[in-house]
Parts: structure tokens; sequence; C-alpha cells
């Protein structure tokens, strides 16, 4: 892509963050551009509207929060490092993802609970394997946002607990396959 483009689209997404940190009223397309410094022509040569815009920049964050997730490939091979490096990862990532998503956080699981699976696709090539990762995953990410949010519990705890679950859930799988 040319650096152009990458820089427009860098300064679009740029703006409507700093719109959405800012709160209040509804973001405008308008408003965008001034900040970005670009007119609206411009906007719409890189962007069919403002939900374009919106998601062009969510998935940006969720990139970048992927390249900070160290242990993002090893939910499988080491489900504690996985589970306990998931809120660090997180909260490097929080000025950009709170904006982002506090109005909706089921989007932010939504959308990381995608992008991970992308790392595991031989877990997708079968049915068991896609209900195994979006159960490990979306489990993973309920559950530690309700007891964050509705316990406060101690990230290092928590940790070892799910982690004991998951690995209970594989070595039941592994030993059901082996019958």
């Amino acid at each position: 892509m040319d650096s152009r483009v990458i820089k427009t689209r860098k300064a679009l997404q740029e703006a409507y963050l700093r719109l959405r940190k800012s709160g209040g009223e509804k973001i405008k397309i308008k408003d965008i551009c001034q900040i970005a410094n670009v007119n609206k022509t411009t906007f719409y040569h890189h962007y069919e509207d403002l939900n374009a815009l919106i998601e062009d920049t969510e998935n940006e964050a969720i990139s970048q929060f992927l390249e900070t997730f160290e242990a993002k490939n090893q939910l499988f091979s080491d489900p504690y490092r996985f589970i306990s490096d998931l809120p660090i990862a997180l909260d490097s990532q929080k000025e950009i993802l709170h904006p982002l998503f506090y109005e909706n956080p089921e989007k932010l699981v939504m959308l990381l609970e995608y992008h991970l699976k992308e790392m595991y696709p031989e877990y997708l090539q079968t049915e068991q394997g896609t209900v195994l990762l979006t159960f490990m995953l979306g489990g993973t990410f309920h559950t530690l946002y309700a007891m964050k949010k509705d316990h406060n519990s101690d990230d290092e705890q928590l940790a070892r607990h799910m982690a004991r679950i998951l690995e209970g859930l594989l070595s039941g799988l592994n030993q059901t396959d082996e019958q």
C-alpha cells in the first residue's frame, strides 16, 4: 500500500479515536476530516462511510493488541500463560481499546475471538475442533470479564483456576479420542 494512503488512513483513524476519547456528541465525518486535516472527498476516497472507518480502526486496534499479546499461540500448549498474559496485554492497549469498546465490550470479545481463531487453523477443520476452540476462547474471555467486573478477582489465582479447568477439559478430550 502506498505510504500516502497509509498516512491518510492513520490520520483518519487517529481523528476518530480522538473524538471517541472526548465523548460527547455523535461523531460526524466532517469533524473527523477537520481533525485529520483532509477534505470529505479524501475521506470517501479511503472509506465508503463512517462504519467502514470504525471497522478499520477497530481491526487495527485488535492487530496492535495481538502484537503485544505474546502468549496468543499458547491456548492449548500453556493455558496458564495464555490466561495470565491476556489481562496484561489488554491493559497495555487500554488507551486504544477502551474508547473503541467501552460501550460494547461484547464486540471486543467477539473480535478478539475471531482474530485469535485464525491463529489456530488446525482446530477449524472439524466441527469438534471449532466447538472446542470457540468454547475455550469464549469461556476464557467471558470468565475473565465477569470475575474482574463482578468479583474483582485476583489475576494470578483466577488464571490458575481457569488453566486447571482448560487442562482438565483437554485431558478429558484426549482420553475420549484414544478410546
